[in-house]
């Protein structure tokens, strides 16, 4: 009686769990930023966040794949590595951004599952922008981080909800700059598989511990984030093969984020300068929102090396940054921004 009672109860957080993601982009549109360097976006409508350490390739459809295929194979650890390089469509008139209209970026990775249902992972990242200051090598790392998931059990064949956490340790550029110590975040995903067609929501929630108010420079930096992902996609078959290795699919996504108030926190105003707005009480939400359309090849297995091939036209992604569409307080939707909208290519791997 008692070992029903709590499966009957692990069963309806699941449910809840999957509620809340179903509900979270209406919740979290027009949200914020994916990285801590988030607060050095342009100031004009249509400008955009900074990056993330979230590379395409792994982002919510390779992930919903991954943990459905671990299911078949029989070792508790995995490595990987994602290499994507990614080209603005427009290649002049960036307003400042010219070293982000060709970015290579490089993803490496290190699993080890304890059991059918939980796994910790470590994540490293190295961004290379190829139009640099001189003396510096455009190379950069992003934030490292320690991961971990938790997949539910009981749930229908077709049906999957993965709940997980993230700790970072501030190896990127734009971290230092914020003082950041770490940025723990926790979230949830629901995925969906039936024959050719597969879909996976999720929902994460963030918070940055920084040591002080405002970044170098002077703009505040964020205290909480909140986004949402959607992935819908479908997998052709090859020609007049029964396999399915080519998917096609679609993901948008939305964010949102909250600023600290200028000053204070051991923050000098007059060293790093004024980010109080005369026109608020304090800090404006700031949101941005993004997407895509890719075609994924999955390579043949080679003894136990299993890789694919993305092809994908963005508007805004996690390694560049994404749209607004919130800009203090005022909303703004733009299908195609210069700053943002690309194509780019990525190659994963994992044995």
């Amino acid at each position: 009686m008692r070992l029903h009672s709590t499966t009957s109860t692990l069963r309806a957080c699941a449910t809840f769990a999957l509620c809340v993601s179903l509900l979270a982009p209406a919740y979290a549109y027009a949200g914020g930023h994916d990285k801590a360097g988030a607060s050095s976006s342009p100031a004009g409508p249509g400008g955009t966040s900074s990056g993330s350490s979230e590379g395409n390739a792994s982002a919510v459809h390779g992930d919903a794949e991954d943990a459905h295929e671990r299911d078949v194979v029989d070792k508790p650890w995995e490595v990987g590595g994602v290499f994507e390089t990614h080209r603005l469509f427009i290649q002049n008139d960036l307003q400042g951004y010219g070293n982000d209209k060709l970015v290579n970026y490089l993803h490496l990775f290190a699993r080890w599952d304890f059991g059918k249902f939980d796994g910790i992972e470590l994540r490293g990242y190295v961004i290379e922008r190829l139009l640099v200051d001189p003396g510096e090598t455009g190379l950069r790392m992003e934030d490292t981080v320690l991961h971990y998931s938790h997949r539910w059990k009981g749930l229908p064949e077709d049906w999957g909800i993965r709940t997980y956490a993230n700790i970072s340790a501030p190896t990127s550029f734009y971290s230092q700059l914020m003082s950041l110590y770490t940025a723990p975040r926790i979230g949830v995903e629901g995925s969906y598989h039936h024959g050719p067609w597969a879909a996976a929501l999720l929902f994460y929630g963030e918070t940055f511990i920084t040591k002080f108010r405002q970044m170098e420079g002077g703009n505040p930096n964020p205290w909480l984030h909140v986004a949402s992902y959607l992935d819908v996609s479908y997998r052709l078959p090859l020609l007049d093969s029964l396999s399915q290795p080519l998917t096609v699919g679609a993901m948008v996504t939305v964010h949102r984020t909250w600023l600290r108030d200028a000053g204070g926190g051991g923050a000098q105003p007059t060293a790093l300068g004024a980010t109080a707005d005369a026109q608020y009480d304090g800090q404006p939400v700031q949101g941005t929102y993004g997407g895509q359309v890719y075609v994924r090849y999955r390579l043949p297995n080679l003894n136990g090396l299993r890789s694919d091939v993305t092809l994908a036209a963005a508007q805004g992604d996690p390694t560049l940054g994404y749209t607004s569409s919130l800009h203090d307080g005022i909303a703004h939707t733009y299908l195609f921004w210069r700053q943002s909208s690309q194509l780019f290519l990525a190659l994963s791997a994992r044995y």
